[in-house]
């Protein structure tokens, strides 16, 4: 798949999420929180636990190769490696700045 129809579907997805925001805010729509932030933090903790499953999987995990189909060989501890980097620089900073804000929520709020 082509690196364009990614970023189409980017575009896209961002576009209608941006045209929500304008309405929520022209609209003057306000949505109360009346969860206890216990409910929130579980959310991210099962988000952390998806980040880890790659974690746990580089560590236990043994070695090999794999052919792909233009016949390039890849190493497949290599490939479980870069899985735990992007998980380290997007799940687990994502999470960890939802963490942050939860943990500024007044109560109520």
């Amino acid at each position: 798949v082509p690196l364009s129809n990614f970023l189409g579907w980017f575009l896209t997805v961002y576009l209608f999420f941006q045209a929500f925001t304008f309405y929520i805010y022209k609209a003057k729509i306000s949505f109360g929180n009346n969860f206890p932030k216990s409910y929130w933090y579980q959310a991210v903790l099962f988000y952390l636990t998806i980040a880890g499953g790659f974690v746990v999987n580089f560590l236990t995990s043994g070695g090999g190769k794999v052919t792909d189909n233009t016949g390039v060989i890849w190493n497949v501890r290599d490939i479980r490696e870069s899985a735990v980097i992007v998980a380290l620089y997007t799940m687990c900073f994502v999470s960890f700045l939802a963490i942050v804000r939860i943990k500024s929520w007044k109560s109520g709020e």
